[in-house]
């Protein structure tokens, strides 16, 4: 388990997509200082409670995972919508 969550992905078991499905933009690994740049795959829990485990992760960008941190999906769509009239 990691940090009480439970794990049991092998590196076969997580498919890392040429584009974040999220967000459309490449997916790559900085080299460097900035290692962890925004279109760095990441590990995005479906069910955050499930842990990072078969079925339950997706890989999205640095970015996406970011964006989405702690929000449910009604309150992503509510900021959109409010940004997305109000510019």
């Amino acid at each position: 388990m990691k940090r009480g969550l439970p794990f049991d992905l092998t590196v076969e078991d997580v498919e890392v997509p040429r584009f974040c499905p999220a967000l459309g933009i490449p997916l790559y690994r900085a080299a460097g200082a900035a290692a962890q740049g925004p279109n760095s795959p990441t590990l995005d829990r479906i069910k955050p409670e499930l842990g990072y485990v078969r079925g339950n992760v997706r890989v999205i960008s640095s970015r996406a995972n970011q964006i989405k941190s702690d929000a449910t999906p009604a309150e992503l769509l509510q900021v959109a919508c409010y940004y997305q009239e109000n510019s």
